[in-house]
């Protein structure tokens, strides 16, 4: 899908949870529900029209005032056709606007994605080779089979490596997640 990211203000509705637009009423999304669609079937109708799902503003919820996002507001980003931004746009003007390719990777950056580490480490790999280690010179192993464990733990230890231990999150920057989500910006929102 070829997409254009949209930025949603999202406000808290009286019983606390958050107050997302109803999406039901742009046309193209209820062109394809039932008369009395249930919360599931708006969903999913919404998800043939998106590439992926929210990605939320993590610096600033709803529990914090900031100057961008006052107690009781947060913002989230969503991936859409153009179809879907364009009725979006004109169904919530005060709610959706258009982001630029730039403002998608800034905010995935520096909001949404913030929070993420880097790498991500399977501690029980990373345990399990140091206890061997510990194992194997108890136990007297040879040089030859402590230096091999060795390496494997070097690469282990390596995020960029195969070997199972520590891994890059591709998913943490933009720059990473982009080409691994086949992700295709409409021409209108190109830099």
């Amino acid at each position: 899908m070829i997409v254009v990211p949209i930025r949603v203000k999202i406000g808290l509705r009286p019983n606390g949870h958050a107050d997302h637009p109803a999406w039901q009423q742009l046309p193209l999304v209820a062109a394809g529900l039932p008369s009395s669609p249930s919360l599931e079937q708006i969903d999913a109708e919404v998800r043939k029209h998106t590439l992926g799902s929210w990605h939320y503003d993590k610096t600033s919820g709803h529990a914090e005032h900031t100057i961008e996002s006052p107690l009781g507001q947060q913002w989230g980003m969503l991936l859409v056709s153009r179809a879907f931004a364009t009725e979006a746009m004109t169904a919530f003007p005060l709610l959706v606007t258009q982001m630029t390719q730039n403002e998608c990777r800034d905010f995935w950056n520096t909001k949404a994605m913030i929070r993420v580490l880097d790498e991500e480490e399977d501690t029980a790999i990373l345990n399990g080779l140091q206890a061997r280690r510990a194992l194997m010179v108890t136990l007297g192993a040879s040089a030859t089979s402590l230096a091999a464990l060795d390496t494997r733990i070097v690469k282990a230890l390596d995020p960029d490596d195969p070997e199972p231990g520590v891994r890059r999150n591709a998913m943490r920057r933009f720059a990473t997640a982009q080409p691994r989500l086949n992700l295709m910006f409409h021409p209108t929102v190109l830099p």
